[in-house]
Order: C-alpha cells, then sequence, then structure tokens
C-alpha cells in the first residue's frame, strides 16, 4: 500500500490487520459504554442549548460518533459533542434556521475532506501547547458551566448560549434552588471521586450514573422532581433549499476551523499527555 492510501486508511482497519483489536476489545467496549452513558444525556442538552431539539442532539451524536470512530485516522481521537459548538451552532440557527445549519455543516465536511487530502491537517503539529491548553480548559469551562443549571435545579427556561448571558440567568433564578437536584448531584461528584481515588480500574462515571439515576427513580417514584425535557426545542425544515446556501458562507468557516482545532487540538494534547507518560515510565 502506498503512502498516500496508507495516510487515508481508517485507523480501525490499520488496528484490525495489525491484531491489535481482539487484544483490546473489552477495555474499547467498556470505554465506548462509559462515553455512551455520558454523551447521550449531553447531546440532549447541548441540543438543546443550540436551539434545537433533544432527538436531533442525540441523532447528531450517534451518527456522527459512529463516523468518526469507524472513519477517523487516529488511535486516540474520540467523537461525541462539545459544548463549545454551542455558540456557533445556536448562532446560526437563530440566523438562517436548522436548515441554514445543515448546509452549513454539510459545506464544511466538504471543506474538510479537501483539506484532509490536501494534507493542511498536519499544520496542527504546529500550534503550542498553551494555545492547546487553553482551548480544552475553555471547552471544559463551557462544558461546566453548562450543567451547572442542573446540578443546582434552577427553573431557568431556555438559556442563552453565550457564557456571560447564561450566568446572569443562573443569579437570577437562585432563588429555585432544587435540594433534591443539588443532593443528586453532590452524591453522584462524590461518587465518581471516591472511585477513581481507590478503585481506578472500576468505571467511575458509568458506576456514578446508574447508582445515582436508580436512586431518583427509587426514591421519588411517582412524584415529579427536577426539569422535564422538552419534546422539541426550535428547529424547522431541514430541506437544504437553494436560497439557505445564500449568507451561510461565514458560519461554514466557524464551523470548519473551529471543528479542525478542536479535533486536532485534542489528538495533539492527548499524544502529548502520552509522550510525557512514556517519558516517565521509561
Amino acid at each position: 500500500m502506498s503512502a498516500f492510501w496508507q495516510a487515508f486508511t481508517p485507523k480501525l482497519i490499520i488496528v484490525w490487520r495489525e491484531g491489535q483489536l481482539g487484544r483490546s476489545w473489552r477495555r474499547d467496549a467498556l470505554a465506548g459504554l462509559t462515553v455512551a452513558i455520558v454523551a447521550l444525556p449531553l447531546a440532549m442538552a447541548l441540543g438543546i442549548a443550540s436551539g434545537a431539539s433533544p432527538n436531533q442532539g442525540l441523532v447528531t451524536a450517534v451518527v456522527a460518533g459512529f463516523l468518526i470512530s469507524l472513519l477517523g485516522g487516529s488511535r486516540v481521537q474520540v467523537g461525541g459533542p462539545t459544548g463549545a459548538f454551542v455558540v456557533i451552532v445556536a448562532g446560526v440557527i437563530a440566523a438562517h434556521g436548522y436548515a441554514g445549519l445543515v448546509v452549513a455543516t454539510l459545506l464544511a465536511g466538504l471543506i474538510l475532506i479537501a483539506a484532509g487530502y490536501a494534507g493542511i491537517g498536519r499544520l496542527v503539529r504546529f500550534i503550542p501547547m498553551p494555545v492547546i491548553t487553553g482551548f480544552t480548559a475553555g471547552i471544559a469551562v463551557i462544558i461546566a458551566s453548562s450543567q451547572v443549571g442542573d446540578f443546582l435545579g434552577l427553573a431557568t427556561g431556555k438559556l442563552p448560549a453565550d457564557f456571560i448571558p447564561k450566568w446572569a440567568v443562573y443569579l437570577s433564578a437562585l432563588g429555585s434552588i432544587n435540594a433534591y437536584a443539588i443532593g443528586i448531584g453532590a452524591a453522584t461528584l462524590a461518587m465518581i471521586l471516591l472511585l477513581r481515588r481507590f478503585a481506578p480500574q472500576l468505571p467511575a462515571f458509568l458506576i456514578s450514573l446508574l447508582v445515582a439515576s436508580l436512586a431518583r427513580v427509587t426514591a421519588f417514584a411517582g412524584r415529579h422532581r427536577g426539569r422535564s425535557i422538552p419534546v422539541h426545542a426550535g428547529g424547522d425544515s431541514c430541506a437544504p433549499h437553494t436560497e439557505r446556501i445564500v449568507g451561510v458562507d461565514t458560519a461554514t468557516l466557524a464551523l470548519r476551523l473551529h471543528d479542525r482545532l478542536s479535533g486536532g487540538s485534542g489528538i495533539a494534547a492527548v499524544r502529548h499527555r502520552r509522550g510525557r507518560h512514556d517519558r516517565i515510565q521509561s
């Protein structure tokens, strides 16, 4: 196989040819299950926060996550919903509707494919680690910020996508704090920290989520505590009419640049950590 085709062969096929797929399938399956349990409710939340619907967030996470894992070119890349996209996606939906988002996503995908075959992705290697650290830390802040309302059980209604307006809504809704939500959230967080400290070989996130969900259903059976998920939150017809293409060029560029930076910086961060770990072990 030529070097060109080797570079664009999905890593799943390369790992299978190397015989590593059979040796690590148990760990990979457990890791995939843990990511799925965490990503599915996050996908619904980010779908709502972006102005779309929960089912649209779920479908996007499932389909895109499967295709990334099937066709991805890195051994360490994880595909899933990311809170850093919320601001961009919410702005596109507000300006052009859900159909405009579909058109912008398709165009951004075509640009990414062309950039991949052109080898532009290799430029991510030259991004300094402080930039990667700041980018990943910013994503962590956005994701954590999006969960504050649910952790405190605040009755906020639809939240704005921007960081500062979102916290302004949180502060204005502090009078609606739900003690039951705080108790379940704090217990879940404590369970995760304790499992990772004293039993790191166990899937802390998966166990904590299952125990907390079971406790919530058992303790509050027949009673409603907390907020329900809306059946539909925005989103119009996704038919990509010709007029939708006009005016989405900026959104397409934003999606393309953000996806390239988030994916590339994530891989670079993992490789940096793996390299540092290897040096420590040696």
